[in-house]
């Protein structure tokens, strides 16, 4: 795929045109994004030419027939003709010329109406207006670009000053003349709907243009972290060969180290030194072989032990000897890996939208009561099988009370926030409660688990980290689900803080603005 540096001129660039590869990829998607407008802007034609139709009664009574042929013989079967053009691959092609020709057509045939309407009439001065918006259609909604939408418009502009000047004849009695003021003001208002027009046109094809160029920088942009990715899984692949030789060489030298410990009886002070150098370059190449392993599992861990897992206990499923209590566990074991496995994709996909600002937050009303009650079935079960305690303290007060914010990313730092607290604490207790004062929601989770060191609480809230000491290592997870609570909290204009003792527990506060909310501290009910 071929990655173009998109970049966007300054205003005013009245160019509109990209270098040729570029032009060309922006009009096929153009034209294909914008084919769903375009039938709605000639529908949208078809239905004001038919219902205004019923005006030609009153406003053209003596040429009535007239103004009926054109309306119902020429425009709207243009209109409908151009919509069924524009499921053609000529369209696809022509789409431009296409526009402008029936866009034209369409104006003029309001032209040939007043050129028609005798002076009696009413639709001989005022019929104007329908070309109003025709000229808003030709603008806005059938997706001429820039310079094709002005040609379009003054097309008809220019018929209807031939038609005023030499057809009806409005200038003829001088400037104290009734037509020459209704000329004059037909004029004023094609002239700001025109100025209008090039003005709301513009703007549409520079706004297509630029989101054009933002799209190609992220399809560019995923290019390239698809090629970095398929460079660091090469890379892996090496360093995985290069371990198994490592390892090969490892039982090399223990086969060679266990025929020298027969003969080390037999050997002199010489030969017993040179048998301890060999030992000593054994345990180096293990040492050597467990650093690599150990780098290696770092990197892969998280995404290659659930998915081994899976692999695996879909092979034992698959097996049909095996009786359904096995099964059943082996299910259970499937599910487990596959969850961690979709809860680490999820907080990558999380922690790369929120570093790349491309996170959307959706407010809606929220009840607080309700939404935390829906954590405390989950949590519950997951502390008994821990033997430890889960409260959740609600004040009933609050009940019906609501708030803004974003579900389902208030959903998530509640889950995150909480596994976190149920996985660090062996003994004791883990309790949600929450109080509401200065216009603030302050929702709490606090633990009784094994703290987090100062050291360790300066970067917690970092990608990637979680406290390199013996007693957490044993835990899984990305290290990520703080980083992305902070992200979240973020975007949504809250905060984080923690307050925590190594070896006493740690307690995690949420912070929400609130507006226009009555303030009240929490009971336990």
């Amino acid at each position: 795929m071929t990655v173009f540096n998109y970049t966007l001129k300054s205003w005013p660039d009245f160019k509109f045109r990209f270098d040729e590869d570029k032009e060309r990829i922006f009009l096929a998607d153009y034209i294909g994004n914008s084919l769903v407008v375009i039938r709605a802007g000639y529908f949208l034609g078809i239905l004001l030419f038919a219902v205004f139709g019923i005006l030609d009664i009153w406003m053209v009574p003596e040429t009535l027939n007239i103004a009926w042929f054109i309306r119902f013989t020429v425009v709207i079967p243009i209109l409908l003709l151009t919509i069924l053009v524009s499921f053609t691959d000529f369209f696809k092609r022509y789409n431009q010329i296409v526009l402008i020709a029936t866009s034209a057509l369409v104006g003029l045939g309001i032209v040939a109406m007043i050129a028609c309407a005798k002076p009696t009439e009413l639709g001989y001065k005022y019929y104007y207006s329908g070309l109003m918006l025709v000229i808003f259609l030709i603008y806005t909604f059938i997706r001429l670009r820039f310079w094709n939408s002005i040609i379009a418009a003054l097309i008809i502009t220019f018929g209807y000053e031939l038609v005023a000047v030499f057809i009806q004849r409005l200038t003829d009695g001088g400037m104290d003349s009734e037509n020459t003021m209704v000329f004059i003001n037909n004029n004023f208002f094609f002239l700001s709907a025109n100025i209008i027009g090039m003005w709301a046109s513009y703007y549409i094809e520079k706004l297509q243009r630029s989101n054009f160029l933002q799209n190609r920088v992220i399809l560019d942009e995923n290019v390239r972290i698809k090629s970095i990715s398929d460079m660091l899984m090469h890379k892996n692949e090496e360093v995985l060969a290069q371990s198994a030789q490592i390892e090969a060489q490892s039982e090399e030298l223990e086969y060679a180290n266990s025929k020298l410990e027969e003969k080390v009886q037999e050997r002199t002070e010489e030969l017993q030194k040179s048998n301890n150098e060999l030992v000593m370059a054994r345990d180096k190449a293990q040492a050597s072989d467990r650093l690599k392993t150990a780098f290696m599992h770092n990197i892969s861990h998280e995404v290659r032990t659930p998915l081994n897992g899976i692999l695996g206990f879909s092979s034992l499923i698959a097996n049909p000897e095996i009786d359904a209590n096995s099964k059943q566990t082996y299910l259970t074991l499937l599910k487990n890996s596959s969850e961690r496995l979709v809860n680490t994709i999820t907080d990558y996909i999380d922690i790369s939208l929120i570093a790349s600002e491309n996170m959307e937050v959706s407010q809606k009303s929220v009840l607080l009561n309700e939404e935390l009650s829906t954590f405390v079935s989950k949590y519950h079960t997951m502390c008994l099988q821990k033997a430890i305690s889960f409260n959740c303290i609600i004040n009933k007060d609050y009940d019906g009370f609501s708030f803004q914010t974003d579900p389902e990313l208030f959903r998530k730092i509640m889950v995150h926030l909480l596994d976190n607290a149920v996985k660090f604490t062996t003994e004791g207790s883990v309790t949600l409660s929450y109080s509401i004062t200065d216009n603030k929601l302050e929702i709490q989770v606090n633990d009784t688990g094994a703290g987090i060191s100062e050291e360790a609480q300066e970067r917690i809230f970092e990608s990637f980290i979680q406290e390199e000491v013996a007693d957490t290592r044993g835990h899984e997870g990305s290290g990520l689900g703080l980083s992305v609570v902070n992200g979240l909290l973020t975007l949504m204009g809250g905060s984080i803080r923690l307050e925590s003792v190594k070896g006493e527990g740690s307690s995690f506060t949420v912070t929400i603005p609130l507006e226009g909310q009555k303030s009240k501290t929490t009971t336990e009910c």
